[in-house]
């Protein structure tokens, strides 16, 4: 798996771009229902679709978002990195960590500084629970 400058995902053969339709994945990603949420000012249909690949030793899922069939943002965790922890304390102190850890692994899969991404917005982020993921937020996502 490779991100590239302009935010294309290469990955098995098939590249995830900002043109994907939910309908043009491979068959081993996984759809959900389309659900009706508020984006900001309006109501839209949204729908994702995720897969789990394995990665130099490491399990990866990726959950693409489409909002109103359109590619918005693709978010990418590594399990090996968040099942680290054995307490909750652990892991709930563990935030800074995470998020370095993240950042690590998202610059060894591109070939350019964070700074000169041209695909939209890409790095790492965090829930409302303390989960860490990469995210990557391409033209679409407005």
């Amino acid at each position: 798996m490779e991100i590239k400058l302009n935010g294309n995902i290469d990955l098995d053969g098939f590249t995830i771009t900002s043109k994907t339709k939910i309908t043009d994945l491979p068959k081993y990603f996984n759809n959900e229902n389309v659900t009706r949420v508020q984006v900001l000012d309006e109501m839209k249909s949204v729908q994702f679709s995720a897969t789990e690949i394995e990665l130099n030793g490491n399990t990866v899922q990726l959950s693409l978002r489409f909002e109103e069939d359109v590619l918005v943002s693709i978010f990418i965790t590594v399990k090996e990195l968040d099942n680290q922890y054995k307490t909750a304390d652990d892991f709930y102190s563990g935030s800074e960590k995470r998020h370095s850890q993240y950042k690590k692994w998202l610059k060894s899969h591109i070939s350019f500084k964070l700074s000169d991404f041209a695909g939209g917005e890409i790095g790492s982020g965090e829930d409302k629970s303390g989960n860490v993921f990469i995210y990557l937020h391409n033209g679409n996502n407005k």
